[in-house]
Formats: structure tokens, C-alpha cells, sequence
């Protein structure tokens, strides 16, 4: 697509950012969003995605929680763009080098450098899987570096999935003019495969070989062993022996780090973000966390088996106590005095019913309530219709507390941060109406609306919106008509339609009403000149221009009076007539209907 193409109306490409042939699934440009007149970046994706309406549907959803999140080192996602052929995805445009660009200038970077490096990464990705988002394809591409050494994540999770649909969808596998060894350059082993999984764990793989690459300024020499380790049974844990033959040695506590990081089972490598980075900042031991045994940060699932096994028999162990001290306590009550055995039976059973009686009349312990988590997500749901999000967390968490399903809570507390997000921007929205910020308050509109289509607010406030930026537009053109020439007669008109239609949007808008105190300026003036000079015609005519703007006008009422009598005696007056013209009755001079 040639630069300077606008995009709906509202972007207008600039230039190509990055490679000229631009990537496996799109190409970048610079553009201008011409509502807001900021620089913005416009992923352009290849026409192909777009005949795959599963996969638009997919993308779309993703945007939308990827847009939810607001962090320094995350590139902010604006627009989503589905135009016949075309997809586009506008993000916020920051102006650096990728990380590929700063290495192959660089080569290695000092341990202290990567180190600040990795330590952004890993606070951006711990906020990202904290909203339930993964990037999954983290590469030395989709990395920025600023000119102060910011740090910032793009393409979060889009490029992914459709790095995926290349690689194993029907239509996707057709596609030819793609290096699609490099579209699982940074993947695990677990990724690779017809149906990938995506898991934080694979995030995690693709840091440790980012942080190789900035340490040694090479890509790390996975060897032949490390892939046939990576097909043992996941039950068969890796020894720090194996793991150490993985990787070529990289300097200071990042060896280990990258080590652990590029484990080929998910459970060896860093649990999580914040472990990792703690493990960089030297708050934990790394080395004191080994890869196999009990010591490890995630278990393996030998371990996690041998203690189910400890529990279960521990369990059976205290049901046959129970069972003989329940024995014990019926043979206790069996009477030891057998000489008169009727008498002996008599006691035992008023002895027994006895027992009853008082067992009957002690005070019975309340049962605990039964765990209904399926109830506390009904009831939550009614509260999200209600917008009721706080209590309907409060539900969702006592759900999950009582051993819910785990993926339906957190869809729930999903849509409970989407529809705080919604009431949020409404909020701002709101703010942005009553500052008279309009244009702001309509691109945040435009997004609830996108967010949620069932909203009756939005669509509310949005026609509000436009009905008060149609009457801005009508004054701008009102007094740029009035001011090009305040005296000319169209001009002024012109501005006095324009006023007239803003009125007619928004009755009593005071800048409307004081452009009309502007054109009754322009138009006495003139009057006033003409009617001191004795031209009471076209003074007439500039005060009937008042009196149709201000019909309770008194100097334009009482001049106008004065100017009409005097026109139309001057009208009255017999003209002088040439020689041999004949003269016209009394009469019969005709006057000026200056009521017309």
C-alpha cells in the first residue's frame, strides 16, 4: 500500500517503518491519526488473514484485552481495523531500535545492560500474565529500545496466532514467500506442534534465549541432546549434568539463569516472571533452587505423586484408628456383672436407653454449608448485568476459594475488569464532554461501544457527542464567513445561516448568540452611515438586517420608522419631466411598500 493512503477516513500512512519487505504476517507504517494529529504506528496484516472470519473473531477478542492493559514497557493497542480485505491493528508509535538492530550493532552487551534489559521484559510480562495475557512470541524483533534505554513489548499475543495459522492451518500452509523456519525460531518444544500450547512457561523459554543472545550477541546452540531430552516421559526429570550440556556458557549469574530458563520440561524452567527477575537482582539464590529433587521452585510430577501416595495412606491410617476406637467403645458398654443375667440385661438396656435420651437432648453441631461454587458464578454473572462488579467479585473469589472451575472464574473476573474498564472510560468520556474536549470524549466512546455493543449509555453520550461537534463546526464556518469580510452583505448572510442551524441543534449556545451580536454590529454600522447621509433606502434595508436578527432592537425600530417615512416621501416627490413630456395626474405618483 503507497504512502499517504488514508485508512478509514482517519490514518494517513506516512512511510515504511523496518524492513522494506516487511514481516512474515504484515508490514509497519508511520501514520498520522488525523482526528487526534498524533503520530501512530499501523500494522498493515497480509490479505490473506483476512478470509478467516474464526481468526478475525480470534484476533478481535485478543485486542481487546491486550488494549485493557496500560504499562510503560507494553506498546498501548488504539484501533482495530477490519476493512473488506484488509486488517489493520493501530498501536501507539515509539520511536527507537529493535532489539535485533541494537545487537547487530553492538554484538554483546555488557552483563549490567542485558541485565536492566531483562529486568523491563520481565516486569512488562509479569503485568501481562497477571490479566491473563501471554506474548508467546517474544523475539529480539518485537522488542524496542529507546534512546534512554526504555525498554517496550510489541505485538503482544496477535503476532502469535497468526504465526500459528501459518504454520498449521489448511489455508495458512498454502501461503508461499514465507521463511517459516523463523516463525518458530524462539519456541519450545511444547509449541511446535498441530495444536500449540501456550503457557507462561514458553514466555519464559524465549526470555532465557533473549538473554543469552544480549549476553553473548549469539543465538544459543541448542544441541542435539537438548532436543532428545525434550522428548523424554514427563515423568523422567532432567539432571543439572544434562542441563549443563544445553547451552554454551554465558558470563556471570546469567548462565544459570538461561539454563534454567531453556529447561525442555515446562516444570524446570522459572515459574514466573517475578521469580526470575529476582533470581537476576540476586534476592533469591538461583543456585540454591536446583533443576531435579524436592528442592525445586515447580516439583516434579514423581515428587508431586509420591506425596498424594503419603497423604492417601496416611488417610486409611486414621480411618482403621477410628474404626477400633469405635470397637473399644462398644465393648466398654457391655455390662461385666453376669451372675443375674436378667437383671444385669434390664440394666444395660435403661442403661442404654438412657444413653439415647441424653444424646437426643444434646445440642446437635450445625452443619457446614455445602460448597455450591456453580451458585456464587450465577450469582456473579447477575451482578456483572447489574454492574454491580465489586460484589460480583467478591462471588467470583468465594467460587473459586470453594474449588470452582478455574477457567470460568477467570473468564469472570475478565469480564469484571473489562466492564471496569468500560466505566472508566464512560468517566473519562464524561469529563472530556463537560471540559468540552468533544473529539476525546468520542474516540473513548467509540471504544465502549466496540467493547461492549449492548451499552445504552454510549451510543447516548456518542450522539451528544456529534451533536455538539456539528455545532462547533457550524460556528467555526459562521465566523470564518464573518470574518473573511465583516461588511460584505453575502458574507455576513452566510455567517447568519450558519448561526441559524447551530441554534437550531443547540438553542441559547452563547457563542452562537454572540456571533449574532457581531452581525447586528456589522449591520447598524453601515445603517447609521446611510442614514446620516441621507441614502434612507439602504439605510432602511441594513436595519430590517438588524430587526431579523433582534426584532426588539429600539435604535434599529425607531430608525427604521424615521427611514421608511422619509423614503418614501422622497419617492412621493414629482421628478422633473423633459420638454414635450407629458405630465401625470394627481395623484397618481406611486410609493414604496417598505413593508415588502
Amino acid at each position: 500500500m503507497e504512502s499517504k493512503t488514508v485508512i478509514q477516513n482517519r490514518y494517513r500512512l506516512e512511510r515504511r517503518l523496518g524492513h522494506e519487505a516487511g514481516g512474515a504476517t504484515g508490514t509497519v507504517y508511520l501514520a498520522t491519526d488525523l482526528q487526534l494529529e498524533e503520530k501512530v504506528a499501523v500494522k498493515l496484516l497480509k490479505p490473506v488473514f483476512a478470509s478467516d472470519r474464526d481468526l478475525i473473531r480470534d484476533l478481535r477478542e485478543v485486542f481487546g484485552e491486550i488494549a485493557a492493559i496500560k504499562h510503560s514497557s507494553i506498546v498501548r493497542y488504539r484501533d482495530f481495523i477490519v476493512s473488506g480485505d484488509h486488517l489493520a491493528i493501530v498501536t501507539d508509535y515509539f520511536d527507537g531500535l529493535t532489539l535485533e538492530d541494537v545487537l547487530t550493532k553492538r554484538g554483546q552487551l555488557p552483563f549490567e545492560l542485558a541485565k536492566d534489559y531483562m529486568l523491563q521484559l520481565c516486569a512488562a510480562m509479569q503485568v501481562a500474565h497477571t490479566h491473563g495475557v501471554g506474548h508467546y512470541d517474544l523475539t529480539r524483533r518485537n522488542i524496542m529500545i529507546g534512546e534512554k534505554g526504555d525498554l517496550v513489548l510489541c505485538d503482544l499475543g496477535i503476532s502469535r496466532r497468526l504465526k500459528d495459522w501459518l504454520l498449521h492451518s489448511p489455508a495458512g500452509k498454502r501461503v508461499t514467500g514465507i521463511d517459516r523456519a523463523s516463525l518458530v525460531e524462539y519456541l519450545p518444544a511444547e509449541q511446535q506442534v498441530s495444536k500449540p500450547v501456550y503457557r507462561i512457561t514458553c514466555d519464559i523459554y524465549a526470555a532465557g534465549i533473549l538473554l543469552h543472545e544480549m549476553q553473548t550477541g549469539k543465538f544459543p546452540d541448542l544441541s542435539a541432546q537438548a532436543r532428545r531430552l525434550a522428548k523424554q516421559p514427563e515423568k523422567q526429570a532432567m539432571s543439572g549434568k544434562q542441563l549443563a550440556q544445553l547451552v554454551k556458557p554465558a558470563p556471570d549469574i546469567g548462565n544459570y539463569i538461561v539454563k534454567k530458563a531453556l529447561s525442555p520440561k515446562p516444570w524446570q524452567r522459572w515459574e514466573n516472571f517475578t521469580i526470575m527477575s529476582y533470581a537476576l537482582e540476586g534476592k533469591i539464590q538461583a543456585r540454591s533452587a536446583p533443576l531435579e529433587g524436592r528442592g525445586s521452585l515447580v516439583a516434579p510430577i514423581r515428587n508431586k505423586l509420591m506425596k498424594r501416595r503419603m497423604v492417601g495412606f496416611l488417610i486409611v491410617g486414621l480411618l482403621l484408628l477410628g474404626a477400633i476406637w469405635g470397637i473399644v467403645k462398644l465393648i466398654s458398654l457391655i455390662p461385666t456383672d453376669m451372675t443375674g443375667p436378667r437383671e444385669a440385661l434390664s440394666d444395660y438396656l435403661s442403661e442404654k436407653v438412657k444413653h439415647d435420651k441424653m444424646a437426643e437432648a444434646a445440642p446437635k453441631k450445625p452443619k457446614p454449608p455445602k460448597l455450591n461454587p456453580g451458585l456464587h458464578f450465577a450469582k456473579a454473572r447477575e451482578l456483572i448485568a447489574e454492574r454491580k462488579l465489586d460484589a460480583a467479585e467478591k462471588e467470583i473469589q468465594t467460587g473459586l476459594a470453594q474449588k470452582g472451575d478455574a477457567a470460568v472464574g477467570s473468564e469472570l473476573l475478565r469480564l469484571v475488569e473489562k466492564h471496569r474498564t468500560i466505566a472508566s472510560f464512560l468517566t473519562e468520556a464524561k469529563l472530556h464532554i463537560k471540559n468540552g474536549q468533544f473529539v476525546q470524549a468520542g474516540v473513548l466512546l467509540d471504544q465502549v461501544i466496540k467493547m461492549d455493543p449492548k451499552n445504552l449509555e454510549a451510543p447516548v453520550l456518542r450522539s451528544e457527542v456529534d451533536r455538539r461537534l456539528s455545532v462547533i463546526a457550524l460556528l467555526k464556518r459562521a465566523r470564518e464567513a464573518f470574518d473573511r469580510k465583516a461588511f460584505t452583505t453575502p458574507e455576513a448572510e452566510s455567517a447568519y445561516h450558519f448561526v441559524q442551524e447551530a441554534l437550531k441543534v443547540d438553542p441559547g449556545n452563547k457563542e452562537a448568540l454572540a456571533i449574532l451580536a457581531d452581525l447586528v454590529k456589522t449591520y447598524i454600522g453601515p445603517a447609521d452611515r446611510f442614514f446620516d447621509a441621507g441614502d434612507f433606502g439602504k439605510a432602511l434595508f441594513y436595519y430590517r438586517k438588524v430587526l431579523l436578527i433582534d426584532n426588539n432592537n429600539a435604535h434599529a425600530l425607531k430608525r427604521a420608522k424615521l427611514a421608511r417615512v422619509r423614503y418614501n416621501a422622497e419617492r412621493a416627490k414629482p421628478k422633473p419631466t423633459p420638454e414635450g413630456a407629458s405630465v401625470p395626474a394627481t395623484g397618481s405618483v406611486a410609493t414604496v411598500d417598505t413593508n415588502r
